[in-house]
């Protein structure tokens, strides 16, 4: 969120709920998003998770089927930096984020223990959150501590001025999602660390002139959900609907799968068996409901299922391919190209926010190991990030393509060897050519 504000407001605390609603839905509990006070609706345990399982999962997947590498003048030094901070660590991590809420953030520190510095996925925890001034130079990161039973959101605010960065903590009193507007004294969440590891209630850090966080921004600008989650709730009130089975409960139902409702050549679930224990209205006592005697019609919620599938593929950036879904047994292979290339536009897309937080995760580590470790050495800047191709490309195809190629002189043995093997690092690639000029000799 980039906002002027430097307190917790109602935008800041409405796009927390947000992002909060659509980690659950990431996660598959659509119930507690779609369905509201005490009714819970029995067909929601085997509602598919479209969101999850076949959007930010899979989008994950293509994005990163493995680290992109760093090629130029400066690959080494920004290898090592990257390595140093745990950047391949986070970036599955950083996708699955953006999908679902719509940005990440990045916020890079240094490692006392280590001495190093870390990159931390900012918001993988439930209760932070980061904002920005519009220009970037002020960065709040929001988190909770409790002491005392008293509940605290912590504003941890850095200003970027062209000396250095001031680092000012503060602690807000909470109720909820209520927030007070006036700071408690620093000192009332002492207890929230251990003796001494208190952060300072104002410091300055000399020769710290980039912002310690970088906002990675969905190429929607939103949460791929905004879409998705309509058309999966209209769908699932449909599926409600067909099934003719309603009822109004105090829990979530408890679902039990007998043995018999498993084919043993599928491993798929035979819906007719499936058995709900929910909690009756009234009295709490716990009835078992067999579907087969409460649907009136699977015929027609298992229509319903097929038009909400039917919806998922038509707004879904991924091909109907990557779900074991064919899309015709005759087709072409441009025709299955052309179909690939949604979902290839989709990855392409969401790559390139990876540059730049790239470029600014190495500079900011460059400056973090000057003031801290002492470190001279320049900031490097000549290199870039080399992908795999965003589709799985045919093994067999792509070797007799780099034969092509070879024997017709327009490719390299270091550019073939690198073509077959994308996801290698250089150093892999060179040992691979060194052992074929071996068996040559």
């Amino acid at each position: 969120m980039i906002t002027k504000s430097l307190v917790w407001n109602e935008a800041v605390a409405r796009e927390v709920a947000a992002v909060g609603n659509h980690r659950r839905l990431y996660l598959g509990d659509h119930g507690s998003v779609f369905l509201a006070g005490n009714q819970r609706l029995p067909f929601e345990l085997v509602i598919p998770n479209l969101l999850g399982e076949c959007l930010t999962e899979p989008l994950a997947d293509l994005i990163f089927p493995a680290t992109p590498r760093v090629e130029g003048a400066d690959e080494a030094a920004a290898e090592a930096l990257l390595a140093d901070m745990g950047w391949a660590d986070v970036l599955y991590p950083t996708a699955v984020r953006i999908s679902y809420a719509g940005h990440a953030v990045w916020k890079l520190v240094w490692d006392e223990l280590r001495g190093a510095p870390a990159l931390v996925l900012w918001g993988a925890n439930d209760d932070e959150f980061a904002t920005f001034t519009p220009d970037g130079r002020t960065v709040n990161f929001w988190y909770s501590v409790a002491v005392n039973d008293v509940a605290y959101r912590v504003r941890e605010m850095h200003v970027v001025r062209a000396g250095g960065t001031t680092i000012h903590n503060a602690a807000f009193r909470r109720s909820g999602e209520t927030v007070e507007a006036t700071p408690a004294p620093w000192s009332a969440v002492a207890g929230a660390w251990e003796p001494g590891a208190q952060p300072a209630e104002e410091l300055t850090v000399q020769g710290l002139t980039l912002p310690p966080a970088f906002r990675l921004q969905n190429v929607l600008g939103a949460s791929d959900y905004t879409l998705s989650r309509k058309n999966i709730q209209w769908r699932m009130i449909l599926v409600e609907s067909a099934r003719n089975f309603s009822v109004s409960l105090t829990t979530v139902p408890q679902l039990l799968i007998p043995p018999e409702a498993v084919n043993p050549q599928t491993g798929q679930l035979d819906w007719e068996q499936l058995i709900f224990r929910i909690k009756r209205p009234g009295d709490g006592n716990l009835v078992t409901v067999d579907l087969k005697q409460a649907v009136t019609s699977l015929g027609d919620s298992g229509s319903v299922l097929q038009n909400l599938w039917d919806d998922w593929n038509a707004i879904s950036p991924i091909s109907p391919i990557f779900y074991g879904k064919a899309v015709g047994s005759a087709a072409s292979g441009t025709a299955l190209a052309l179909s690939l290339l949604g979902t290839e536009r989709a990855v392409q897309r969401r790559r390139r926010v990876y540059t730049p937080a790239t470029a600014w995760a190495v500079a900011f580590a460059a400056q973090l190991r000057r003031v801290y470790a002492g470190d001279t050495a320049p900031a490097p800047a000549e290199f870039a990030l080399a992908w795999p191709p965003a589709i799985p490309e045919d093994r067999d195809a792509v070797s007799q393509r780099i034969d092509r190629a070879t024997r017709g002189g327009w490719m390299s043995r270091r550019q073939a060897v690198h073509e077959q093997h994308p996801e290698w690092t250089p150093a892999q690639v060179e040992a691979e050519l060194a052992a074929i000029g071996a068996e040559r000799v």
